[in-house]
């Protein structure tokens, strides 16, 4: 009876942890992802700003 706990424990405890892993994984994943979208945001925001301020600059720049 304890040899039978024992591996039923044993093998409930190894599938959680396989578990946890494989969501651990899935979860670095979508970081990556989340992290490639932000930086991607980021630059797509950074190419805008420096377009508004040329757009902004050639504006004020009076012609001769």
């Amino acid at each position: 009876e304890f040899e039978k706990h024992y591996r039923d424990s044993m093998s409930d405890a190894l599938n959680k942890l396989q578990r946890v892993t494989l969501l651990s994984s899935n979860l670095q994943e979508s970081l990556e992802e989340i992290s490639v979208s932000l930086q991607k945001l980021n630059q797509t925001t950074e190419e805008f700003i420096n377009h508004q301020r040329q757009n902004s600059d050639d504006e004020s720049v009076p012609e001769s």
